[in-house]
C-alpha cells in the first residue's frame, strides 16, 4: 500500500509541475487558413491574434511579453489583433504595474497596423489595464472601426466593447462601414458570434483559454468554459450559419497558473479568397 500511494504521490507532483512550469510555458504557433468569398484581393492576410495575457509576476512578466512580442514580429504579420485580458488576476502571483509594462506592445510590427479591444479583466481590475492600453499608440477599439488602406487593398477592422463588463453595441459600431469593403470584427468573447452579420469576414475571439486544462478523449470542461455556449466556442476556426469564427487559445492563465493539453499560443491566421 505504501508504494502504491508513493507511486500515485509522485505521478500528481509530476503531473503538478508539468502543468505549473513546463506547457504553462511552452508557446506554439498555431496556423490557420480561413477561405472566404467575403475577402476579394489575390493577395493573403496575414493576421497574428494575441489574447488572455494576464499579465501577473512570475507567470506572465514584462520580459516574457517582450518575447512573445519578437516571436511575433518573427512572423511577418500583415496586421496583429491584441483580444484583451491584458490584466492577471489570482492569488499565487503579485501585479504589475500596467503602465510600465503594456509599453512593450508598442515593439509590435504589423505592416497594415496593430489594434486592439479590452476584456473583462481590464474592465474588472482596479489596477487601471484599461487606461494604461488607451495611452498607448496602438487604436483601442471599443464599439468603433477603423477602415485600412494597405498594400492597394482596403478592409475594415471592427472592435465590440466587451460583453460582461462594458458596454457592447455592435448596430452602433457596424454602422459606418461600407458593404462592399471586407470588415474583420474583434471581440474578446466569443459569445458575440451569434449576433454577428453575414457581411463580416471574420470574427475573433479569446476568452475560453480553450478550456485551460482539457482531459484526454474529452477536451475542456464544459462548465469551467466562460461562454453561455458551453463548448460551442471553446477553441479554434468555427464556422457557423455561412460566418467564420477564430477563438484563440490565449497566452496566460487564470484561477490557477495551470495548462494541461492545450500549450499557449500565437495564432497566425491567413486570409485568402
Amino acid at each position: 500500500m505504501f508504494i502504491i500511494i508513493s507511486v500515485l504521490l509522485f505521478i500528481c507532483l509530476s503531473l503538478t509541475f508539468y502543468m505549473l512550469l513546463i506547457e504553462s510555458f511552452w508557446i506554439r504557433t498555431t496556423k490557420v487558413t480561413i477561405e472566404t468569398k467575403k475577402w476579394p484581393y489575390e493577395k493573403p492576410l496575414k493576421i497574428v491574434v494575441l489574447s488572455d495575457f494576464h499579465i501577473i509576476w512570475p507567470w506572465m512578466t514584462k520580459n516574457r511579453v517582450r518575447k512573445i512580442i519578437k516571436k511575433t514580429n518573427k512572423l511577418n504579420p500583415d496586421v496583429v489583433f491584441l483580444l484583451g485580458d491584458y490584466s492577471g488576476k489570482h492569488m499565487f502571483g503579485m501585479q504589475i504595474n500596467p503602465y510600465k509594462t503594456v509599453t512593450a506592445f508598442e515593439a509590435l510590427k504589423a505592416k497594415c497596423g496593430v489594434y486592439a479591444v479590452i476584456g473583462n479583466h481590464d474592465l474588472a481590475s482596479q489596477n487601471n489595464w484599461t487606461d494604461a492600453m488607451e495611452q498607448l499608440s496602438i487604436p483601442l477599439l471599443r464599439n468603433k472601426a477603423v477602415e485600412i488602406e494597405c498594400d492597394e487593398n482596403r478592409f475594415w477592422v471592427a472592435g465590440i466593447d466587451d460583453l460582461e463588463k462594458g458596454k457592447p453595441n455592435l448596430a452602433k459600431t457596424l454602422m459606418p462601414i461600407s458593404p462592399d469593403n471586407p470588415v474583420f470584427l474583434l471581440c474578446h468573447n466569443p459569445d458575440i458570434f451569434p449576433e454577428v452579420p453575414k457581411s463580416v469576414a471574420a470574427t475573433f475571439s479569446g476568452h475560453t483559454h480553450a478550456g485551460q486544462i482539457r482531459l484526454p478523449f474529452f477536451g475542456a470542461l464544459a462548465k469551467v468554459v466562460p461562454s453561455k455556449y458551453g463548448k460551442r466556442y471553446v477553441y479554434g476556426h468555427i464556422k457557423e450559419d455561412g460566418k467564420d469564427l477564430f477563438v484563440t487559445a490565449g497566452l496566460g492563465n487564470t484561477g490557477l497558473p495551470l495548462r494541461f493539453m492545450n500549450r499557449s499560443e500565437i495564432a497566425l491566421i491567413t486570409i485568402t479568397r
